[in-house]
């Protein structure tokens, strides 16, 4: 048995039993010039029997899904006192550990690159101050998302390693350059 996670209708979390079952044999299988009998049909056949629990084995199954599920709502329950960040770095210490350390990384990055450039490579030498000047900075960080997405489309289809900046470099550029966008969209940027 193992337990799915799934949405509600009114978007309430909704946990769902589901047994693991191996799927019964075929008595035919595809062979030279048709079907012909499978010769491990009956070794098959026993570890799908085999693999059927007995009642007493169900209902211990069963009980110990009803423990997880009401562990699983206790610490959702808990989580919205504590906040999500608690519990996602709770349940996943390293994943969050390393997030932060990018974020770090990519803010230093982030700060480097505004001494070298200054706003107006964004702003496009405008004060951001109209509807038309933000939404040609927008389309700007869109031709520059777009690039590195073009990048990475040729060397993932290509299979082949970059001839000079990593790969990796392109992923985090486009992710400074969705704050980036926000910054602006925010009316943040340059000030």
């Amino acid at each position: 048995m193992t337990l799915v996670y799934k949405e509600g209708p009114g978007g309430e979390a909704q946990y769902e039993q589901v047994k693991y079952e191996r799927p019964w044999p075929s008595e035919m299988i595809p062979g030279e010039g048709g079907w012909i009998p499978n010769p491990d049909y009956e070794q098959e056949k026993k570890l799908v029997e085999d693999d059927q629990p007995s009642i007493i084995e169900q209902a211990d199954m069963d009980f110990k899904m009803e423990k997880a599920v009401d562990e699983l709502i206790r610490e959702a329950y808990e989580t919205t006192k504590s906040g999500p960040i608690a519990a996602c770095e709770r349940m996943y210490p390293e994943m969050c550990g390393e997030f932060i350390t990018i974020q770090k990384q990519q803010y230093e990055m982030f700060c480097k690159k505004q001494l070298d450039y200054g706003p107006g490579n964004i702003s496009i030498g405008t004060e951001l101050k109209n509807k038309r000047d933000i939404e040609q900075s927008l389309q700007g960080l869109w031709f520059r998302v777009n690039d590195k997405i073009q990048r990475l489309r040729t060397l993932l289809w290509a299979n082949r390693e970059a001839a000079n900046e990593p790969m990796m470099d392109a992923f985090k550029d486009m992710s400074v350059y969705g704050i980036i966008a926000q910054l602006v969209f925010n009316d943040k940027w340059g000030k």
